[in-house]
């Protein structure tokens, strides 16, 4: 039987991706978001392309490294204290195995993994590499991405992630939580292709 020829660059599923961290470098003459800091959690989803449906979670929660600098504003953000940490979370070597287990579970060592998120090249990717690299993990991750923040400026004019769950009713808690975030991404993308479409929302 024949079978319809791939395009260049084809893949059939991709990885979901949401962390909230110890906070941000924002010193301009860096081009490292990450230095200085760590992420705390995180929320990775590996979904189908074409239906864009979940085919496994993993949520993961990481100790404060004692070292990373620690802003009070993500903490409020995530609500995730040192002392909640330090009794809940994973180091940080066994978190980034735990994550690479995951990732072994669905994509090969030779694939370039495409990551889907909101403002995730510039944000989540950078911290994922930290994690992963920084244990002996290196995973290759594409350098395109399925980035929701585009997305829902296009599509709906939504400026932040929250505007964006508004505007397509998509129900967030108060307090951002990485797997929580990275499932409300990938519904947001999933009504947005239907929008694109000409269907209704899901």
């Amino acid at each position: 039987m024949h079978r319809p020829k791939r395009p260049v660059g084809y893949f059939d599923k991709f990885l979901v991706i949401d962390c909230e961290t110890s906070g941000l470098n924002f010193d301009n003459t860096s081009m490292d978001i990450t230095k200085g800091y760590q992420s705390v959690s995180w929320g990775l989803i590996v979904s189908d392309l074409e239906t864009m449906s979940v085919i496994e979670e993993l949520y993961v929660e990481i100790k404060w490294d004692g070292e990373s600098k620690w802003h009070p504003k993500a903490e409020a953000v995530h609500g995730l204290s040192k002392e909640y940490l330090l009794e809940n979370g994973l180091e940080g070597a066994q978190a980034a195995e735990e994550i690479a287990l995951f990732l072994s579970k669905h994509f090969g060592v030779d694939d370039t993994i495409i990551c889907m998120g909101h403002n995730v090249s510039r944000f989540d990717i950078p911290f994922l590499k930290k994690l992963l690299i920084g244990n002996g993990f290196p995973f290759n991750f594409s350098h395109r991405s399925i980035d929701s923040s585009t997305l829902g400026l296009i599509a709906v004019n939504a400026f932040t992630s929250q505007q964006l769950f508004d505007e397509l009713g998509i129900t967030r808690g108060d307090v951002h939580n990485a797997l929580g975030d990275a499932r409300c991404s990938l519904k947001a993308c999933r009504m947005i292709r239907k929008m694109l479409t000409f269907d209704a929302f899901a």
